[in-house]
């Protein structure tokens, strides 16, 4: 209830100032006048977008275990730690100036700079998940005798994975955001699309409206990924320590 007479209480707030212009309209427009802007163009974008992060992120969460497991396959891990830690430092948009000269403005392009994003933002994580494996997951390693896939797939990959919401919720919002990035250049379609067109109109009222659906579609994100988190990683929290 508080957040709904607070939400109504904005939009008046909203609403007063812009229609006795205390802020110019360039600065902040009438709220109907953003209600107004909605375009299909929009919808479809938005559709766009949601869906290659969505993927991108799926497919970066699996080639960063994939990754991983590789390297504790061949006994690396250990050496990998600075790699690791250091892949966040270097801001993955700027890698996106090298992706359009290798692929062009292709979806596919835009899709691969989405999954580099999430790598680089979850296997960090992981690998010090790993690293502080519970007593409980190392107990049944030393007991059972597995092969490395083996004891990879039931053992690290379940084990890791269950104190691994935060970075899987880091992971999903810079994966939407690196999604929204990579259309303002030679896209047809999104969120980025979009804003980069209202900039270019000075459609101030637009892109207003593309943020908070932007928003909107990023709280939706991460609700879901906690939820579904929460439903079937049954064994989160409850690792032993080592």
């Amino acid at each position: 209830m508080k957040k709904i007479l607070f939400l109504i209480f904005f939009l008046l707030l909203w609403f007063l100032i812009s229609h006795f212009k205390l802020l110019p309209p360039i600065v902040l427009p009438n709220p109907i006048d953003v209600i107004q802007s909605a375009r299909f163009q929009l919808l479809t974008g938005a559709l766009t977008t949601t869906s290659r992060a969505i993927a991108g992120f799926l497919i970066g969460i699996l080639l960063s275990y994939l990754f991983h497991f590789l390297c504790v396959a061949f006994k690396v891990e250990q050496a990998m730690d600075a790699q690791f830690a250091g892949m966040r430092a270097v801001p993955v948009i700027a890698v996106m100036p090298l992706f359009v000269i290798w692929f062009g403005f292709s979806e596919t392009g835009r899709l691969l700079i989405v999954i580099l994003s999430a790598v680089v933002f979850f296997i960090a994580p992981l690998h010090e998940s790993y690293k502080l494996l519970g007593r409980d997951w190392t107990i049944l390693r030393d007991q059972l005798s597995l092969n490395t896939f083996s004891y990879y797939l039931h053992i690290v990959a379940p084990g890791t994975f269950g104190s691994l919401l935060g970075p899987l919720r880091v992971a999903l919002a810079v994966a939407f955001t690196i999604s929204i990035a990579s259309e303002y250049i030679g896209a047809q379609t999104g969120i980025g699309k979009v804003l980069d067109a209202a900039r270019v109109t000075f459609n101030v009222p637009a892109i207003i409206l593309t943020i908070l659906i932007a928003s909107i579609i990023g709280v939706c994100l991460d609700k879901i990924t906690t939820a579904l988190y929460t439903k079937f990683i049954k064994w989160a929290g409850k690792q032993g320590k080592t």
